[in-house]
């Protein structure tokens, strides 16, 4: 997911609300995400990109275009490995990824009111993927 130059609302409700969601799946670990932490890009790509690829399922949030989740993508899909990319209802999503094999896409409720809600639904249709 796109972590810089989003607004802070992202930060400090949205993400967080998913993260806790995501954390309550028991059979996965979640990855803290070391872009944020002052790491230099060298150490923050290697990091990502080992992640992007050694992980079983990876789920994506959309909301925000990144280059740099755009090459975490790739890297799976040149792995033929799945991933679960969790996109807004409504707003737009490349035709260039919804086309890639491999690419499952779950919208969730698209509002910036009830980030909880949004969350919570999000989590619910990943559980119901994911068993």
């Amino acid at each position: 997911m796109a972590l810089k130059n989003t607004p802070n609302w992202w930060h400090q409700s949205f993400q967080s609300c998913v993260r806790s969601e995501l954390e309550s799946f028991s059979d996965y670990e979640v990855t803290k995400f070391v872009g944020l932490t002052g790491a230099n890009p060298i150490e923050i790509c290697k990091t990502d990109i080992n992640l992007a690829k050694s992980a079983d399922i990876m789920v994506a949030l959309t909301r925000f275009p990144s280059v740099g989740l755009g090459m975490e993508i790739q890297s799976r899909i040149d792995l033929s490995k799945p991933t679960i990319l969790c996109h807004p209802e409504g707003e737009p999503l490349s035709s260039m990824v919804l086309g890639a094999p491999g690419i499952e896409v779950i919208y969730y409720p698209n509002t910036d009111q009830d980030d909880k809600l949004a969350a919570k639904e999000m989590a619910d249709q990943l559980k119901v993927y994911l068993n």
